[in-house]
């Protein structure tokens, strides 16, 4: 019995840590021009024009940074994640 509570624990933190992580974003959304000196200063290839496009989306900002630096889309995700969690 134990194991399956574990397990249940286990899966709830990770719900959990997607809420949070979900609830970032939603603060960089919701604060992009405020946040595009910080994006500019952390990936500088991006033009103004990129960023006012990306316009807060999480995953068009991932492809921008795929397309500008030669990234896969896994090492783009990671990058975004650790920008969040330097903010």
């Amino acid at each position: 019995m134990k194991t399956g509570w574990r397990t249940a624990k286990f899966s709830m933190g990770a719900a959990n840590d997607r809420k949070d992580m979900q609830m970032n974003w939603d603060q960089i959304e919701g604060k992009w021009k405020q946040l595009s000196g910080n994006i500019k200063s952390k990936w500088g290839d991006l033009t103004d024009d990129e960023i006012a496009e990306i316009d807060g989306d999480r995953d068009a900002l991932e492809g921008k940074i795929q397309a500008k630096y030669g990234k896969s889309k896994e090492e783009a995700k990671q990058e975004v994640s650790a920008f969040i969690d330097a903010l």
